[in-house]
């Protein structure tokens, strides 16, 4: 079996659908003389979310998709589609409520129902959520909406955001954002509606994603921080070792959704902003605004200042006169409190 996703829900890349044939023709198979039956299973959860899947061109054997990511309603609610010429490989090892046409309860003798989705679909289905899940459909498809419509809406949005955010600079013109993307954000069939990134402090390392939620917050913009489940696409961008992963649990007991989000320096995830057909460009210059307003906020970097002055005359630890003219100690501005902000549930707005 062949698994993988059609759109990386990490950086947005789109893989090719070509790789559903190539499985299927035995690309992967290491004894060609004697080729084993390979199948694929599709995730297609993130792609159908902005991107046409047209299962008469292309033929997994296995779909799965989420149409919360599709219209936001209804949660939990996702669908496994199977192909009919590939049901016969799907061989389930347990039964539950309404699955089975007999079952002994003295013997582990149990009849399977025939319909496919009757033999899988244990106990109650979430009949209100599937209620719900049609209204959905019918507004789509009433609408006047197509895919190919929200794909490129979607795409234009997507690519403006990548912009924007990547010509950020701080005062000393070093980048304010580093984008972590496995394509140019050039073309709509290679780059899904997500861009990922984390804010960089003047000197070039990572801030914490913290930071970032927290600007998000007062804005009134919701973004997504973390590894977003996908451990191994957050190690390949962020460039973490496998030691240097497992070290942020036993060392700084950082944990999926927790708060720890730099540790030796390193970051530990990261932000993602996803664009919908609901998203506006005034949502993208929102987003854009926030940020250069915290960049521009920024204190000019400055020299420290020495703590123990004679006579005027700057002293360093051991008592010896710097050698640093005042002037320079001088540069640093008198900081004060202009603002504070509680936080007391993570990714909410901050009461000031």
């Amino acid at each position: 079996l062949f698994v993988y996703p059609a759109q990386c829900n990490f950086s947005g890349y789109k893989y090719p659908l070509s790789w559903i044939r190539q499985a299927q023709t035995w690309l992967f198979e290491e004894h060609p003389e004697n080729p084993s039956r390979w199948s694929c299973f599709l995730d297609a959860a993130a792609f159908v979310s902005s991107s046409e899947l047209n299962l008469g061109e292309v033929q997994p054997d296995f779909v799965c998709i989420s149409f919360y990511k599709i219209f936001g309603i209804p949660t939990g609610l996702g669908a496994l589609i199977v192909r009919n010429a590939s049901a016969h490989v799907l061989n389930k090892q347990y039964f539950g409520g309404g699955t089975v046409k007999i079952a002994l309860a003295t013997q582990p003798i149990h009849v399977p129902k025939t319909q496919l989705h009757e033999r899988f679909e244990d106990g109650t289905v979430n009949f209100q959520a599937i209620i719900a899940l049609g209204h959905a459909l019918d507004w789509f498809q009433n609408g006047g909406l197509t895919m190919h419509i929200i794909s490129e809406h979607c795409f234009r949005l997507t690519q403006y955001l990548y912009k924007r955010l990547k010509a950020l600079r701080h005062g000393n013109n070093m980048p304010g954002v580093v984008i972590y993307a496995d394509s140019q954000f050039s073309r709509s069939s290679t780059q899904g509606p997500i861009v990922n990134f984390n804010l960089l402090n003047d000197d070039g390392s990572v801030a914490g994603y913290n930071r970032m939620m927290e600007i998000a917050a007062i804005a009134g913009i919701h973004l997504r921080s973390g590894c977003f489940c996908n451990p191994g696409a957050c190690q390949k961008h962020l460039r973490l070792s496998d030691s240097e992963y497992l070290q942020f649990y036993s060392e700084a007991g950082h944990v999926c959704g927790d708060y720890i989000d730099v540790v030796n320096g390193k970051p530990t995830g990261s932000v993602r902003a996803s664009v919908g057909y609901y998203t506006r460009q005034s949502d993208i210059d929102m987003l854009y605004f926030a940020i250069r307003d915290y960049l521009r906020s920024l204190p000019p970097p400055v020299l420290p200042l020495i703590p123990n002055v004679v006579n005027n005359v700057p002293m360093n630890v051991d008592g010896l006169v710097d050698e640093l003219p005042m002037d320079l100690y001088l540069m640093a501005p008198a900081m004060r409190l202009t603002e504070m902000y509680i936080y007391p549930i993570k990714s909410c707005r901050g009461m000031a």
